[in-house]
């Protein structure tokens, strides 16, 4: 009787239990697997980053790791006039691998690796290009056409020293049809060198070294202030001392500090410097305290000269050679026309004018601000004073094309509104229509608050 009441397991039952313990067994073999193969064959984020730069410079190796480490959390540094530097990173044989993004292309910017390394070329020290490749761009739908070729060519094996020359120059590295690409392309590779000169300082030029010059002569006061070049040959010969011409001019600006305006003269241990207060009246030019710092070399003669002329007034001289700076002063203005505002305005003993006017409609809403100088009623020369950075097409397009755009307007009337018409960069029209509202609100400026001026 016992045994007739013994309970049998449902088949049913029995396999599914069994398929469970089957699967169990499998994951935990799967899951083990997994777990040994994981440790045979990861790869690291240094890893996979070596992997990565290799491919754009073979010779990188597993990369510096302390130089790289300390600069995981880059800052983004700009680079005035070409573009942004996004990334550095250091490879093992002591070359730089650049994250440079140029500006002026065909919608926006291009991002390139450029690779830069320290090199002794007929017995000096140089730094040069090693190699670029693209990283990234936005919408540059014509990129096809830089190929391989172009990528072994441009730049690659030329010293970083000579950005601003020939040998780097837009005309020698662009493809046709595809200029604007190029000139993005052209912006980073010199993002990249300017950045490898001044922060990284794989190599000196007399540039650089009037810079750091200046930067020492002013100690603590000169921390956190960028040095900016300018370049204008005629207005270099306005500050001629005793047949010495003017090395370099620079604008300095801070934050939250005021802007300064330094003056170099000759080269090395001969090196004059005089550091000046920017954004004086030709009053407050001539007090003492206008003078910042000066070398210890510097003669009486160069201090007198640039305290008595400032590169405002030169670029005034420029454009107006009659304006009297005696009882030069600023007045206070408000002014909002349609489209710009009047910002400053100087004015001269002889009846002529000089305001600042910004004007609005430049690309993606941004605004550009000029100085127009005026007398008897007519645009007497103009001059860009700054620009957002949202006007990328500025510092590619119009400026470079100075020497044309400075004859816009002039001898214009100021009594009318003056049409864009001929005044504009065809690849450049928004930035250009933002030039255009500055001088007609200038003009509107002139005459209707100034009008009972003389000259104006």
């Amino acid at each position: 009787m016992a045994e007739g009441n013994k309970k049998t397991m449902n088949p049913a039952l029995k396999q599914s239990i069994i398929a469970v313990a089957v699967l169990v067994v499998i994951c935990l073999v799967c899951g083990l697997l997994l777990a040994l193969c994981n440790d045979l064959l990861y790869v690291s984020d240094e890893v996979k980053l070596a992997r990565a730069m290799q491919k754009i410079y073979k010779d990188y190796g597993n990369g510096d790791k302390e130089f790289n480490e300390a600069n995981k959390n880059f800052a983004p540094v700009n680079i005035p006039n070409y573009g942004t530097i996004t990334e550095v990173k250091k490879a093992e044989d002591g070359a730089y691998v650049i994250s440079a993004k140029g500006g002026g292309g065909y919608k926006g910017t291009i991002t390139l690796y450029v690779v830069v390394k320290q090199e002794t070329v007929g017995g000096k020290a140089d730094a040069i290009v090693k190699a670029w490749t693209i990283k990234e761009h936005d919408g540059e739908t014509f990129l096809g056409n830089i190929t391989s070729k172009q990528q072994s060519s441009w730049y690659v094996g030329k010293s970083i020293t000579g950005y601003d020359t020939d040998s780097f120059a837009l005309s020698n590295n662009k493809v046709a049809g595809t200029t604007l690409s190029s000139t993005a392309i052209n912006n980073a590779v010199k993002s990249a060198c300017v950045y490898c000169i001044e922060v990284l300082k794989l190599v000196s030029t007399p540039e650089s070294e009037a810079k750091d010059a200046i930067i020492a002569l002013l100690g603590e006061d000169g921390n956190g202030y960028t040095f900016n070049s300018v370049t204008d040959d005629e207005v270099y010969a306005q500050f001629a001392v005793d047949e010495q011409d003017l090395s370099f001019y620079f604008e300095g600006t801070k934050d939250g500090a005021d802007s300064l305006e330094a003056y170099v003269y000759g080269e090395g241990d001969d090196r004059q410097i005089v550091v000046v207060k920017a954004g004086l009246t030709h009053a407050e030019r001539l007090e003492a305290d206008a003078v910042v710092k000066t070398s210890e070399n510097a003669t009486q003669d160069v201090i007198d000269k640039v305290q008595s002329l400032s590169y405002f007034e030169a670029l005034v001289r420029k454009s107006h050679a009659d304006f009297t700076y005696v009882g030069m002063a600023e007045i206070d203005s408000s002014f909002t026309a349609t489209n710009g505002t009047v910002n400053k305005v100087y004015t001269s003993t002889d009846g002529s004018v000089v305001i600042e006017a910004t004007g609005t409609g430049g690309f993606s809403g941004g605004t550009v601000s000029i100085n127009v100088v005026i007398a008897d009623g007519v645009i007497k020369g103009w001059w860009i004073a700054y620009y957002d950075a949202s006007q990328t097409y500025m510092p590619t397009k119009i400026i470079p094309a100075w020497n044309t755009v400075k004859n816009w307007y002039v001898g214009s009337s100021i009594n009318a509104d003056i049409v864009l018409g001929d005044n504009m960069i065809t690849d450049a029209t928004m930035s250009s229509t933002a030039i255009n509202n500055a001088v007609n609100t200038a003009c509107k400026y002139a005459r209707e608050v100034l009008s009972d001026k003389e000259g104006a």
